[in-house]
């Protein structure tokens, strides 16, 4: 895996010939590759945040607006209990 420059996990997987993709799965904030409790855990301490506060993450701030907030709220829940599998599509964690 690899960190990005604003922080989120992106995710890779090789093709045949080589070549690396690479995916960003929103929520996931340590690079489990999957959003569960402690990703939720980690979005509540930054919930309310703005850029420039010690709590503000970039990585759930998903618009990129330099506010963690209830939009970024919802699309966080969007992935909830989900998982992002190696070829890039997702499904429901056990």
């Amino acid at each position: 895996m690899v960190r990005a420059d604003r922080g989120c996990w992106l995710r890779a997987t090789h093709t045949r010939r080589g070549a690396a993709q690479f995916f960003r799965f929103f929520g996931d904030s340590n690079g489990a590759g999957q959003v569960d409790a402690v990703d939720q855990a980690a979005f509540q301490r930054a919930m309310r945040s703005r850029l420039g506060m010690a709590n503000y993450r970039a990585y759930f701030d998903f618009r990129g607006i330099g506010m963690v907030d209830s939009p970024d709220y919802n699309r966080f829940l969007a992935h909830y209990k989900r998982k992002l599998n190696p070829d890039g599509t997702v499904s429901i964690l056990p």
